[in-house]
């Protein structure tokens, strides 16, 4: 994982070498390690941050990670706007049988063969 304005170190990327592997979504269910997977979602998290916050949404200036990446700052003289990282409320669940011996997952059409998942629904803002 490599950005201008974010670096990441760690011997994740001696296991896993993201410039080989391409998106997280291509590989991390072939992930073992639950920290790793952390990580990895945290980092892809952050790094699209950085990618879609370039520029002040109020006056159109660039802007500058603050805080060790989790923060970004317009450069604009009159403004100083900090936009943080999006926080989004997800319920990830597991539906089991009475007896527990099976599961209820899902799966896209265009997932490879044998790829399910657990289902997950994300809190909207109610108007």
């Amino acid at each position: 994982l490599h950005d201008e304005n974010v670096g990441i170190t760690s011997s994740l990327l001696e296991q896993y070498p993201l410039a080989e592997l391409g998106a997280l979504r291509s590989f991390g269910d072939r992930l073992t390690n639950a920290t790793d997977a952390a990580i990895l979602a945290t980092a892809n998290g952050l790094l699209e941050f950085h990618r879609a916050h370039k520029f002040c949404s109020k006056c159109g200036s660039t802007t500058s990670s603050l805080k060790g990446g989790a923060c970004r700052q317009c450069t604009g003289s009159d403004c100083g706007s900090r936009v943080y990282p999006r926080i989004d409320s997800a319920a990830i669940m597991l539906v089991t049988s009475p007896c527990e011996e099976y599961a209820l997952l899902g799966r896209k059409k265009a997932w490879p063969q044998g790829r399910y998942s657990t289902l997950a629904g994300f809190a909207e803002v109610s108007l």
